[in-house]
């Protein structure tokens, strides 16, 4: 059985110390899910030892809520009690957290179901936030899944004509 880190995370002790009690921000949206299709962000946020400070969600919002190249608003989660940070708003300098955002951090968790293709944003989203992190000497941990269009047994395979 193969398990995403968000299922390593969650129920491995030595995945758990990451997050307990520890300040950490998360960056998730609605495919950040465990193999139970539960959210990450709820399942954090539902303990007071692994409450993020803030959610950090990046280009069509939280819900996928905004269309594409919609600037996506800061907010305060009601239900989660946190406040949730966009990485889409008007500019290019919205792209990624300001170095100042993430000071006092313990750890940045990266959650971000891609979309099977190495083009899509949420690349993007990665290596920016990664290089702030950096900047910000703030630890990075990335919450992998398998790409299940890779691993599918019917990958379609493709020749050049002629």
């Amino acid at each position: 059985m193969v398990l995403t880190g968000a299922d390593r995370l969650l129920s491995e002790p030595g995945f758990k110390r990451l997050v307990r009690h520890r300040r950490i921000a998360l960056i998730c949206h609605a495919a950040s899910v465990d193999a139970a299709g539960r959210y990450t962000f709820d399942r954090l946020c539902a303990r007071d030892d692994s409450r993020p400070q803030m959610l950090l969600v990046p280009e069509h919002g939280l819900f996928g809520e905004h269309l594409y190249m919609e600037p996506v608003p800061d907010a305060r989660d009601p239900r989660l009690g946190v406040p949730v940070v966009s990485l889409y708003g008007h500019d290019a300098g919205s792209l990624a957290p300001a170095p100042s955002l993430l000071r006092g951090l313990d750890a940045v968790v990266f959650d971000l179901q891609d979309v099977g293709a190495r083009y899509y944003t949420y690349l993007a989203t990665m290596a920016m936030c990664l290089e702030v992190a950096a900047q910000a000497r703030v630890p990075f941990v990335v919450l992998d899944r398998p790409n299940r269009l890779a691993a599918s047994p019917w990958k379609a395979t493709w020749s050049a004509p002629g």
